[in-house]
């Protein structure tokens, strides 16, 4: 390991329009575990370098991505594209995303978490299934339940298809959907996970690492 102290990205420092990036020397887990033979892929947010930097991610171990590569992006649960490896694919469901519409009408809407986590989850199961014999690793990097807006725009209450049981509590916009974020999404997926691990076998040789 490494002390934080020395680490090459200490915090959001911008570089050239984007994250501050890895330096090529810089090992990450991925690096280490796809040198004995594992499948490495990450999904959703890097942040430490966007394509065409030092820092992009599929040269720092990784087999595959998908997700966000710069961290100010992420903020934005209803963004134009998402990367797959180098390859941008545009979401135009969210080219005019706003509150109003994306929580009325959620399936006139991609929101990335989703998106992130049924590509996770075809992920983990494709590997199961099509390659049980090579081990992997999967860094899932939600970003719930980061503050965020509607392309770009930051309105009241934070970006969330619904926010289900709490709708009708008295708290304040922002508050429901921070708790709808964390109950409705992020624990029902991360058990979700975990379900899935179970349902294909593989969870009694599954090492599950949740940080926030």
């Amino acid at each position: 390991g490494k002390h934080s102290g020395h680490a090459t990205v200490r915090g959001n420092k911008g570089f050239d329009g984007g994250d501050w990036p890895l330096k090529p020397s810089d090992i990450t887990p991925a690096d280490v575990l796809k040198s004995v033979g594992y499948y490495t892929a990450i999904i959703g947010k890097w942040g430490l370098g966007n394509l065409g930097t030092t820092g992009w991610v599929r040269k720092h171990g990784f087999d595959y991505f998908y997700g966000i590569s710069d961290q100010a992006q992420a903020h934005d649960y209803y963004p134009n594209y998402v990367m797959e490896n180098e390859n941008q694919i545009p979401l135009p469901l969210n080219q005019d995303a706003s509150r109003i519409k994306c929580m009325s009408q959620p399936s006139t809407c991609n929101y990335s978490h989703d998106l992130f986590t049924n590509k996770a989850f075809e992920l983990i199961e494709s590997r199961a299934k099509n390659h049980p014999e090579q081990p992997f690793f999967l860094y899932l990097a939600w970003t719930l339940p980061h503050a965020g807006g509607w392309r770009g725009v930051v309105e009241d209450g934070e970006p969330v298809p619904s926010d289900g049981q709490f709708s009708d509590t008295i708290w304040p916009d922002v508050e429901q959907d921070h708790a709808a974020m964390i109950s409705s999404y992020l624990d029902r997926d991360f058990g979700r996970l975990m379900a899935l691990l179970l349902e294909l076998e593989i969870d009694h040789n599954t090492l599950v690492w949740f940080a926030s």
